[in-house]
């Protein structure tokens, strides 16, 4: 344990009457054997000695500027951190880290056992733990290699593990991946797929192998492929009608073991012409018309076929 803080302080000489310093020479060699000091030379070096005891004695009361790497470690079997920090004015962070260029603000390294490398916990009820802004970047990244996991949340409480703020506005331009709340508290909505795709406006589709009929298709809020109008199969037997692009496609993971089947019986030739009909969207993109009926008569609508594409 240190001992005590002295409550006088090491000054002397303060009014510097009667002070010189030593040649560099006699610094740099010492006292000799049985040399007399001066007055002035010893109240010299007193002074310094007592400015240099201020400066340590108010040192960790006063803002530094650190030029080089600083490392803090703790004694071991002590159970605290490296550095601790507490913030005596009101709703004043108690540190601040800014990076150089790419570098960043605060870097963590976890303990050898599974140690986290950032952990934070909120103070009060409605603390948050972390908190992160960016103008245009990310708030909070999190990556991972191997096995391991870019983020990881736990809930304990009677809330969710995740909760999305309802934003201002939906976003205009959102990229892959983007979830977010909508403002009327919808969602989560997902990001687009695909570059230049403007969500939620129809495009229209091209027919193929003499198939006619207009028929459209669109990216939701959330990411699902929507599709709507009527088509006909032109031919005779099953056949491919049309292909959406890429972004639009269904997953392996859709219904059907990677594509959105859907029975209709829709006719735009009435009733008399109306047969049993499957539509089969491949993840490859083809459309496909299965039909038991005429070749050209039935016209099938697309009206509420849905699917994800992620």
């Amino acid at each position: 344990m240190p001992a005590p803080k002295p409550s006088s302080p090491a000054d002397w000489d303060t009014s510097i009457l009667n002070l010189l310093a030593p040649s560099a020479g006699q610094i740099a060699s010492g006292w000799a054997f049985n040399q007399t000091v001066p007055s002035d030379w010893l109240n010299w070096w007193q002074n310094l000695v007592g400015q240099w005891t201020d400066y340590l004695r108010d040192f960790e009361i006063q803002a530094h500027t650190w030029t080089v790497s600083q490392t803090m470690s703790t004694q071991a079997l002590i159970t605290q951190a490296g550095i601790t920090g507490t913030q005596s004015i009101a709703n004043t962070n108690a540190a601040n880290f800014t990076g150089n260029g790419s570098g960043a603000g605060l870097q963590g390294t976890g303990g050898a056992t599974n140690g986290y490398g950032l952990s934070g916990v909120g103070g009060g009820a409605n603390g948050g733990g972390v908190i992160g802004q960016s103008t245009n970047g990310a708030g909070v990244v999190g990556s991972s290699s191997g096995n391991g996991k870019g983020g990881q949340f736990y809930q304990s409480g009677v809330k969710g593990a995740i909760q999305l703020v309802a934003a201002i506005s939906d976003p205009s331009s959102p990229d892959v991946g983007d979830v977010w709340q909508s403002p009327a508290g919808q969602g989560p909505y997902r990001g687009k797929l695909g570059d230049g795709i403007v969500t939620g406006t129809p495009v229209l589709g091209t027919n193929l192998n003499s198939a006619t009929g207009t028929w459209y298709y669109w990216l939701d809020l959330e990411g699902y492929t929507n599709l709507g109008g009527f088509v006909s199969r032109g031919v005779s037997g099953d056949n491919i009608v049309g292909q959406l692009p890429a972004a639009y496609r269904p997953t392996s993971g859709a219904a059907g073991g990677g594509t959105h089947l859907r029975p209709t019986n829709d006719s735009s030739t009435g009733a008399i012409n109306a047969h049993c009909c499957r539509v089969n969207i491949a993840t490859n993109g083809n459309i496909t018309l299965y039909a038991d009926g005429p070749a050209s008569a039935l016209a099938v609508s697309l009206d509420g076929i849905r699917f994800a594409t992620f």
